[in-house]
């Protein structure tokens, strides 16, 4: 796992979404990273870090469809508020209209249409009278149906724009205890990492010292005979997958070139990124347009076999679906990991894969 530059403060941003009830005892306790764990301390820690990533990103991705579900609230509430004023523009120039015709109806003697129009309940109603008059009282009256039907349809953007501000307002304290969390789980859980990590770290150099030694040993005992014949070429590199789509080959490119840039939660880029804000900003330089949602991604992208997969392709990760990578060719992916670490490439994974979508 690549990890440039990490600091312990990094580092310790992953437990973000680790609760206290998921403490390990006895997992390499404090104050002890410099003696030597063994194995099964080794694989415990690599266990408990994994589940500090896979936590951390469901949380993420919680905060990420909260926001992007508002986001998208409050696109339509800005649609229907236009629509508000246009109803309401019609509704006043209707109105005048109904004044005028009201009056010449008074003037010309049809009182009678005037206010069999005016008694109708409703607009069904309206329509059913309309049919009863001449057809030049029937022209007129109808400016007062137009009217009762944008006042119905005022009444009816207003109930919509009323029930989308309790949802905004619902979807912002969520964000809010969200955002509350995590910051607090990051500063609660910042030692244990740094410690689980710096005793991963001290026991890779001494399994990679001791490798060194034991080759050097080995060079000195038995030293490797002179060959008589050249060694045989190397085998040529296997061809490069071609993405499948124009679209496909630049969101790629496009990926691969976010390659070192910090994992930040919430982040779509340009310069960090979560997720599944490097996926969308990927495609996003294609034309195509992805939520900021693993969850999200996987419902509007088309799902192919995992035999069929091409670069572009986006892999999709556990139940419910808290992670997302870019497959770009050669048994390879692309992905924003976890915080702490950098989008980086990596062999594809195919545990805990939930399915594969083509944006």
């Amino acid at each position: 796992m690549v990890r440039r530059g990490t600091t312990p403060l990094k580092r310790g941003l992953v437990a973000g979404a680790l609760a206290a009830s998921l403490a390990l005892p006895g997992l390499i306790p404090a104050g002890t990273v410099s003696a030597t764990p063994s194995r099964s301390d080794l694989a415990s820690a690599r266990a408990r870090l994994d589940q500090l990533h896979h936590d951390f990103e469901v949380v993420v991705e919680r905060y990420d469809t909260v926001r992007t579900r508002l986001q998208q609230i409050r696109k339509d509430m800005a649609t229907t508020r236009v629509q508000i004023g246009d109803l309401r523009r019609g509704i006043a120039t209707h109105q005048r209209r109904a004044v005028a015709v009201a009056r010449r109806m008074y003037e010309s003697g049809s009182s009678g249409a005037l206010e069999m129009v005016l008694s109708s309940k409703n607009i069904g109603e309206i329509e059913s009278n309309l049919q009863y008059l001449s057809s030049s009282e029937s022209s007129q009256a109808r400016v007062f149906e137009k009217l009762a039907v944008e006042r119905k349809q005022l009444s009816l953007k207003l109930h919509e724009l009323s029930a989308a501000q309790r949802r905004v307002a619902a979807d912002e304290e969520r964000l809010a205890r969200l955002r509350s969390s995590i910051q607090h789980k990051m500063r609660s859980q910042r030692a244990e990492i740094a410690r689980l990590e710096d005793a991963i770290r001290r026991a890779e150099q001494r399994r990679k010292a001791r490798l060194r030694a034991e080759r050097a040993a080995a060079a000195q005992a038995d030293p490797a005979p002179t060959p008589t014949h050249s060694a045989p070429a190397p085998a040529p590199p296997a061809p490069a997958q071609v993405p499948g789509s124009p679209n496909a080959q630049v969101a790629v490119q496009t990926a691969l070139a976010q390659v070192g840039k910090p994992y930040q939660w919430g982040a779509a880029g340009p310069n960090s990124f979560d997720c599944s804000g490097l996926t969308m900003y990927a495609w996003a330089a294609a034309g195509v347009s992805l939520p900021h949602s693993a969850a999200m991604q996987y419902g509007v992208t088309r799902h192919v076999s995992l035999s069929a997969i091409q670069p572009g392709d986006l892999l999709f990760y556990y139940s419910p679906i808290s992670h997302v990578a870019m497959y770009v060719g050669g048994g390879r992916m692309v992905e924003a990991p976890h915080t702490g670490a950098y989008v980086q490439v990596v062999p594809m994974r195919t545990s805990d894969l939930t399915g594969v979508g083509r944006p």
